[in-house]
């Protein structure tokens, strides 16, 4: 039978419904619905449930680009095992680095905090905003550095962290596993939760992978609560940054902060290029050659876009009104 204090929090990604435990499974009675959980890690996928008969029915589902995405990760987490790092690497993302760009972080780094580029970006993402005893989702969490951070340093009173990778999931609930911590399989366009759930949703260099923004923005409106914020930090097409910001105040945010961090990002890639390439540089040159843009290595395509201003790395912190 399943056992945890935080499956009350989901509901079915396709109605919303609130889920019921029979058995090992999940079960969203209107949808006729099921959704597995392997090793205490739940699969809210729709692609992935199975109907009452115990058929998977749901593959037309399945995008090609997430499916891609999830091969990618795999991938990343068995690198990381060849090169016996895997207990080291808890962030994916490109740090940041200190420039004379305005600075929001309520703490600070110093050289002898492991991970401190990652640690930097999250602070300057999070800014000013207050996390104590709150409620707070990570979409798109990776292997669960960002959450474990908010958990730490702003004292969160709940971290749920959704993935798309079951691989990287299934790390988190074993490498970060507490009794607010909680970790779980799931799609940025179809969020698993009722609305209004969480007071805080965070979201760093995950969403230019999703191939309907605007679906993501919606869930992330409807699970936070009233006065709840979103907490955004992403590469995308500099042209297509203001459509996006005047979709969010569309549907009822409150932009708080907009701020260009592209050459904190960039200096950041170029000071830990090495440590990338000791991490993953075991992989063949085909799997490396794949991951300098997944890192931003210097060099490679994203981060000349980002050089050249055809991409741009924002920080939004918006409220829902």
């Amino acid at each position: 039978m399943l056992k945890t204090n935080h499956f009350h929090l989901l509901a079915c990604p396709k109605c919303q419904t609130k889920l019921t435990t029979e058995g090992d499974n999940l079960t969203c009675e209107p949808c006729g619905l099921k959704y597995i959980v392997r090793t205490e890690v739940p699969i809210m996928l729709m692609e992935e449930s199975i109907d009452m008969n115990g058929i998977t029915i749901l593959d037309e589902v399945r995008h090609a680009d997430k499916e891609d995405i999830k091969k990618h990760f795999t991938t990343v987490a068995e690198s990381l095992e060849v090169s016996n790092m895997t207990r080291f690497v808890t962030f994916l993302n490109w740090g940041y680095k200190v420039t004379d760009n305005e600075q929001f972080a309520q703490f600070e780094v110093d050289d002898s905090m492991l991970n401190k580029n990652p640690l930097k970006l999250l602070f300057e993402i999070v800014g000013q905003v207050d996390l104590k005893n709150k409620k707070v989702l990570d979409v798109g969490c990776g292997r669960g550095g960002n959450l474990a951070g908010i958990n730490k340093y702003y004292k969160a009173h709940t971290c749920v962290g959704l993935d798309l990778t079951e691989a990287s999931v299934q790390f988190d609930h074993v490498r970060h596993k507490g009794d607010n911590m909680f970790f779980l399989v799931g799609d940025a366009e179809n969020l698993p939760f009722e609305g209004e759930t969480f007071d805080a949703v965070f979201n760093c260099e995950s969403s230019h992978g999703y191939p309907n923004i605007h679906k993501f923005y919606d869930g992330v409106y409807r699970v936070l609560k009233s006065g709840g914020h979103f907490l955004y930090g992403d590469m995308l097409p500099t042209d297509k940054w203001p459509e996006y910001e005047q979709y969010l105040i569309s549907l009822g945010f409150e932009i708080l902060r907009n701020q260009d961090i592209t050459e904190n990002i960039l200096t950041s890639c170029d000071e830990v290029a090495e440590n990338h390439y000791s991490a993953y540089g075991k992989m063949d040159q085909g799997f490396m050659e794949g991951m300098k843009d997944s890192l931003s290595l210097p060099g490679s395509g994203i981060y000349n876009d980002m050089k050249t201003g055809v991409q741009q790395f924002c920080v939004i912190n918006a409220i829902k009104k």
